[in-house]
Parts: C-alpha cells; structure tokens; sequence
C-alpha cells in the first residue's frame, strides 16, 4: 500500500499530465478560479498559474457567515 507521501505524488503528477495534455486548447485565453482556500483549490490554483500567463485567482466572502 503506498504511503502517503507516495500518493500525494501520484495526485500531483495526474494533475500536471492533465496541464500538460489540455494546455495549447487554453493558452491565449484568461483563465480564472475560484480558490475557497482548501487543498483541492489550492492544487487547481498552482498548476494554473504554472502553465498559464493569464490566470486570475478569485475569492468571495460573507460577511456575518454562521
């Protein structure tokens, strides 16, 4: 069974085969994501601003949230 440090790596190297695969369909477009501050927003956010010149990370937030 991989550990986790294994499987941390797998996660990320599936994610930077799909940049690598997707990247000339998007590439003179802007491109945004919505990031909510947790892991999996986080990853989309780093690989985007990796491969792509024109990204823009977006947020939201409510005020008296409960």
């Amino acid at each position: 069974m991989p550990n986790e440090n294994q499987l941390i790596n797998q996660y990320i190297t599936i994610l930077d085969n799909l940049y690598n695969r997707y990247i000339n369909l998007f590439q003179n477009q802007s491109i945004g994501v919505f990031v909510s501050g947790g892991i999996d927003s986080s990853l989309i956010a780093y690989f985007t601003n990796k491969y792509f010149k024109n990204f823009s990370p977006f947020y939201s937030s409510f005020k008296n949230w409960s």
